[in-house]
């Protein structure tokens, strides 16, 4: 799809799929950084953990470091076709405590998952993510920022 802050960028959304997610087999080994991504690693992925780049301090500025050292790009940094699918994902941070990823699925809203809970597409209030950035997100007052991730983008 076309994104409509980018007036040259594209990215692909899936169809909203909790049940990958929510098995017992997948549900505890896998974080929100690994169901924005769509990538299954059973490593409970931190960003920068596959590139060396891992940071401790949860901030807006070290965590998107260490996500960009995986590949993620910011939004409007359009990622070529060859790196289909391109996934849109949004970033948010508890300040000092912990980071939330976010993906936009098909239909308009987003989905996440909220480290080894179940996938969902509904926020603090239950009500349906159609907006990161003004959603009932609890401790997790910073808004980072959006992210495009291609297919070269390795997390673990």
């Amino acid at each position: 799809m076309r994104d409509e802050r980018c007036e040259n960028c594209e990215y692909e959304v899936s169809q909203f799929n909790p049940d990958f997610w929510n098995v017992p087999a997948v549900r505890p080994h896998n974080n929100c950084y690994n169901y924005a991504r769509n990538w299954r690693t059973d490593t409970f992925a931190q960003p920068g953990r596959a590139h060396g780049a891992q940071t401790s301090t949860m901030g807006c500025g070290p965590v998107t470091a260490a996500a960009m050292a995986d590949g993620l790009m910011h939004r409007c940094d359009c990622l070529p076709v060859e790196e289909w699918p391109r996934r849109l994902m949004a970033l948010v941070v508890d300040p000092g405590w912990d980071y939330h990823w976010y993906r936009h699925q098909r239909g308009g809203f987003w989905g996440h998952k909220p480290g080894p809970t179940a996938a969902r597409n509904t926020d603090n209030s239950n009500a349906v993510i159609t907006d990161p950035e003004t959603c009932a997100r609890g401790g997790y007052t910073d808004f980072c920022g959006y992210f495009y991730a291609g297919r070269s983008v390795v997390i673990n």
